[in-house]
């Protein structure tokens, strides 16, 4: 966003200010440096990559053997891939290489290859069978980095060798909470040999917390891919499924131990096959099993079958036996306690954790303050917008009454009702002149009606009767008005400039008999927010 705003305020201005010429040469420099072509050993390296992926690593070791690495990327790109295929054939991966891969894409942020970079340097302590903090702490970089990839199959063989390497320091707990996470990707990865060795890891953490029901869930999984897994690991799953028949089927459970002893001597084994002769009360073969076990076992097994030991030579009662016993497991006990306090692996594992849901709590807590903020934001928004939409609204309604009183001021005086009205009075009066001669004996007739409809009109008003029926007559009521009450109603409508006839009628019911708004306006069977109305527009037409 940066870059293009650099070149939308300064670049760009300068090329629109040169020539054609020299803008078509520094376009095709720009794009040439931009758009730099992979060279031929990056896409021999892409081949090898993916035929390492489907596990073809004789032709990954033939294509890598023919590139010739000429720039940085390339070069980091190829001791990833070459640390992959040493590693695939148990041999100890170059470290120097691995860490200017490492370094080299701690600056490109490529985080599927740097992963890869600091898995196999944490191998390089696995082909070793030392399990050093640093290897630790590599495998939790590594699990960081691919945490950030969409790559299943990298994030299963991370969670293999954390699982293996914490099952390795007896930290049994830690070594099942990875090895679920293995057998996820092991399923999502589709890889029959990958989901037999998670249901290995998951069955011999179960065995070893104790709990039977789960372990033999996962090692009878485990039996039916068993031809998936390398000979070296076949041990495991036969000791493991011996140890499910121990309580039901003792020789089918020799059976299995047996097999496993053919491909590794593992103390395990050896115990189990030590506690099934003792059943048996074959002490010559218990004994021999037990010193087998003790000779190459690590210190919970050891402690494991010293404990058994002791117990039968308590009750033999073999005293000086089981005091010996009994100082041997105590001298192992120290032995591990001083082990344990200098192992640091799993302090070193929950320290990446704790990091780890750290940034995660700070970004959830940054997003949900951005969400806030938005809310608040689009509030004050909505709000505004209603508000302005209502202001808006109320002013139109303002102004359509506005505009609907300037309708009706024109069409009361296009109606020229005043002067039709003056003309009839005029007619009237003229008639009044006349009256004694025959002719206008009829009209004479005529004017008396018109005071008598005008009068009981007049008296309507007096005693604050509704006079809406009759507007028609209304004029017959001013002419009773002006001649009844010449002098004054001269007075009154001198007042005001051009007045109609309801306005006169008006004026007549306010200034001359002075009825109250609530009187007036059940006169004229209107509201009485009318009557003020109608007295504030008179006020305009004062003289």
């Amino acid at each position: 966003m940066l870059l293009s705003f650099f070149y939308g305020t300064f670049v760009l201005p300068i090329l629109l200010s040169m020539n054609k010429t020299f803008i078509i040469i520094t376009l095709t420099i720009l794009l040439f440096v931009g758009c730099q072509p992979k060279s031929e050993a990056y896409w021999q390296l892409v081949n090898a990559d993916s035929l390492l992926y489907n596990n073809c690593v004789d032709s990954a070791i033939a294509v890598l053997e023919d590139v010739e690495p000429l720039i940085k990327r390339d070069s980091a790109y190829y001791f990833v891939l070459d640390a992959e295929t040493r590693y695939r054939q148990w041999e100890c991966p170059d470290i120097d290489e691995l860490n200017y891969s490492i370094n080299y894409y701690e600056k490109h942020h490529d985080n599927r290859k740097l992963a890869n970079a600091y898995y196999y340097k944490a191998c390089t302590f696995i082909v070793r069978d030392t399990l050093p903090k640093e290897c630790f702490i590599l495998l939790k970089q590594a699990e960081q980095s691919a945490e950030k990839t969409s790559d299943n199959s990298l994030k299963n063989k991370i969670y293999s060798a954390l699982s293996y390497a914490n099952g390795a320091k007896n930290q049994t707990e830690e070594a099942l909470k990875y090895g679920k996470k293995e057998y996820y990707y092991a399923q999502k990865v589709n890889c029959r040999r990958d989901i037999a060795y998670a249901l290995l890891r998951l069955s011999t953490c179960y065995s070893i917390l104790g709990q039977r029901d789960s372990s033999e869930y996962y090692i009878m999984q485990c039996k039916m891919l068993v031809d998936e897994v390398n000979d070296s690991d076949k041990p495991f799953i036969y000791n493991l499924l011996g140890e499910n028949c121990m309580t039901e089927n003792l020789d089918a459970a020799i059976e299995y131990f047996n097999k496993a002893l053919r491909y590794k001597k593992l103390p395990q084994t050896y115990q189990n096959l030590a506690r099934i002769y003792h059943a048996k009360n074959d002490t010559l073969n218990w004994q021999k099993y037990c010193d087998s076990a003790l000779s190459n076992a690590w210190y919970d097994t050891k402690i494991d079958i010293l404990t058994d030991i002791a117990h039968i030579n308590y009750a033999d009662r073999n005293i000086a036996a089981y005091k010996n016993t009994t100082d041997k497991t105590i001298g192992i006990l120290k032995d591990f306690v001083k082990y344990e306090k200098n192992n640091y692996s799993l302090e070193i594992q929950r320290k990446f954790d704790f990091e780890k849901q750290k940034i995660e709590y700070t970004r959830n807590i940054f997003i949900c303050i951005t969400i806030i903020t938005t809310l608040i934001a689009l509030c004050i928004i909505l709000y505004q917008r209603r508000r302005h939409d209502k202001q808006k609204a109320l002013q139109k309604e303002l102004e359509t009454e506005n505009h609907n009183l300037q309708l009706y001021n024109k069409l009361c005086e296009s109606q020229n009702i005043i002067d039709e009205y003056e003309q009839n009075l005029r007619y009237l009066n003229d008639l009044l002149d006349q009256a004694d001669s025959e002719e206008y004996q009829v009209s004479k007739k005529q004017i008396a009606e018109v005071v008598e409809k005008g009068k009981a009109i007049f008296q309507k008003i007096e005693q604050n009767g509704s006079i809406a029926a009759d507007k028609e007559y209304w004029v017959f009521c001013i002419f009773y008005f002006q001649n009844t009450f010449s002098k004054k109603a001269i007075k009154v409508f001198k007042n005001y400039q051009e007045l109609t006839t309801e306005e006169k009628i008006f004026v007549i019911i306010d200034d001359f008999l002075t009825k109250t708004d609530s009187e007036i306006a059940s006169i004229l069977d209107i509201s009485q927010t009318t009557v003020r109305t109608r007295r504030s527009k008179m006020k305009g037409k004062m003289s």
